[in-house]
């Protein structure tokens, strides 16, 4: 029985994140130890060390900071609001696509100049987010492939790998499912007004289907599959994504580069939630969502990801200021 407090010591240990177990994990342990010896049960010590261990693992992930380096710190920081802005793009595709709708077809009346300024806002600052992210990961992935072939750093290789297959899988889900929303020609891309129309449509129906297949099968089971590999894919891109930030090396010059990047992020979602709250509240409640409760369950979820995102930038710029008064 003299090894049971060790166990129960290395249970409790991996309440914390693996870079505070390398730094701390052996005298902590030993701590813990001589605890469990002299008194085995303690539910305010456990609830302690799941509390802090919790809070230690937020600082690992860069949404609180300390002045610990900062390099590393502010690493995390984007990774997680890269991985929270990936999610939240796709949740928020339904909420627009649904403003998108209404606005258009705001019949018998026309459609007030709230909606008009919110629906524009909300598709702008959704395009933004998308070309934000594109761009980012699209950088990430020719450097994560440039340091696996010429620096032979393969840690970078399966995150890689992950990312890849997810755009790959991404792109031909989509084609698959979009064939046979935008019939008759396909979406105008000469026309951007008519051709935003038809992709909120298109959007719109795929991801309700989508939704509807995830928590309900019902249709052959080839055609489930097709409309859950969206969901896959976007989860496998956010979750490499953000594991390829951190395991990249990020110089001291590229800091505030890093910095503007998560406040740019962060910004852009706000806007988005902003312009869909106005939208919602200056809108005809009755021609709102309908039965479809996604929309309510769409904003919780993009409330929760801003909410990371905001606590993200806050500790990354936090990080930033400190370590440039040292």
């Amino acid at each position: 029985m003299r090894g049971d407090p060790e166990r129960r010591a290395q249970r409790l240990l991996r309440w914390y994140p693996v870079s505070w177990r390398q730094r701390f994990g052996q005298e902590f342990g030993a701590l813990i130890e001589d605890e469990l010896s002299e008194r085995p049960h303690s539910a305010s010590r456990t609830f302690d060390v799941i509390r802090k261990g919790l809070a230690a693992r937020c600082v690992d992930l860069g949404i609180t900071g300390q002045p610990i380096e900062p390099t590393r710190r502010v690493s995390a920081g984007l990774a997680s609001t890269s991985l929270v802005s990936v999610l939240f793009t796709a949740v928020a595709i339904h909420p627009w696509a649904w403003t998108m709708l209404a606005w258009n077809g705001w019949a018998p009346r026309r459609p007030g100049v709230v909606q008009t300024v919110t629906t524009g806002a909300m598709t702008v600052a959704l395009l933004a987010l998308v070309a934000v992210l594109s761009i980012g990961i699209i950088a990430l992935a020719v450097s994560s492939l440039y340091r696996i072939v010429r620096r032979s750093q393969w840690r970078l290789a399966l995150p890689a790998a992950g990312l890849s297959i997810g755009i790959v899988a991404l792109g031909v889900s989509s084609t698959y499912l979009l064939r046979y929303t935008v019939a008759r020609g396909g979406i105008e891309w000469a026309d951007p007004g008519t051709a935003i129309k038809q992709l909120a449509g298109a959007a719109y129906v795929e991801v309700t289907n989508i939704t509807a297949t995830t928590f309900a099968p019902h249709v052959g089971w080839s055609y489930d599959l097709w409309r859950i590999v969206p969901v896959v894919s976007t989860v496998l891109i956010g979750v490499s994504t953000a594991l390829l930030i951190r395991r990249m090396p990020i110089g001291s010059r590229s800091l505030r580069t890093v910095q503007i990047t998560v406040v740019v992020l962060t910004s852009l979602m706000i806007l988005v939630m902003a312009s869909y709250l106005t939208w919602f509240l200056g809108a005809d409640v009755r021609v709102f969502g309908g039965n479809d409760s996604f929309e309510v369950v769409a904003f919780i979820a993009m409330l929760m990801a801003g909410s990371v995102a905001v606590a993200c930038a806050r500790s990354s710029w936090r990080t930033g200021r400190l370590n440039d008064a040292d």
